[in-house]
């Protein structure tokens, strides 16, 4: 009887070993599954201090790393964005904290969702979702900074004035009927 090992010596391998692609790093399936709540504890914290609240939010929070679904990612996040409601909208960090990280968890859960549990997963698939985030975030911020300063109450707790919410409405109103009257002008420039 020949050894196995010559035996397979002897045999041709189908791929040469350099012609293997290069898999890159990666982390465990279970890893990517908890990193949602790797950054929803700490959300947790900054939106709810009272024990009773934060206490509903972190078993919510177990909720949405267990299930699969998405139904439990956006009670949580629908919960902690209830927070802020609490509050006169002002320029506070925990708002913008808040943004941030509920978007984070959205990105990072909607991946875990594909995940395997038990495979590994290339980092090489966050590259994409990760640079929607940054772009997102990068508008969305200094949109909120602005929406923020002008709609906030002042240090003195009055909102702004109804002729501004007046003129804001009418640009509204302006800007709709363009984007609704734009492609009906192009149309009908079209036909003979």
């Amino acid at each position: 009887m020949a050894d196995v090992t010559e035996l397979m010596r002897q045999l041709p391998l189908p791929v040469p070993l350099g012609a293997l692609p290069e898999i890159g790093p990666r982390v465990p399936g279970v890893v990517l599954r908890l990193m949602p709540a790797v950054v929803g504890v700490p959300l947790c914290v900054i939106a709810y201090q009272q024990p009773a609240l934060l206490g509903i939010g972190l078993a919510l929070l177990v909720l949405m790393v267990v299930r699969q679904k998405a139904l439990p990612l956006w009670v949580f996040i629908v919960f902690l964005a209830g927070s802020r409601l609490q509050e006169h909208g002002s320029l506070e960090w925990r708002f913008f904290a808040l943004l941030f990280g509920l978007h984070l968890v959205d990105v990072l859960k909607r991946a875990a969702m594909v995940a395997p549990l038990r495979g590994w997963v290339q980092l090489a698939v966050f590259r994409r979702p990760l640079l929607r985030f940054v772009t997102i975030q990068l508008a969305v911020q200094p949109v909120s900074v602005v929406a923020l300063s002008l709609l906030a109450p002042d240090a003195h707790g009055r909102p702004p004035n109804l002729a501004f919410f007046g003129v804001l409405g009418a640009l509204g109103l302006v800007v709709v009927t363009l984007l609704l009257v734009t492609p009906l002008v192009k149309q009908r420039a079209s036909r003979p």
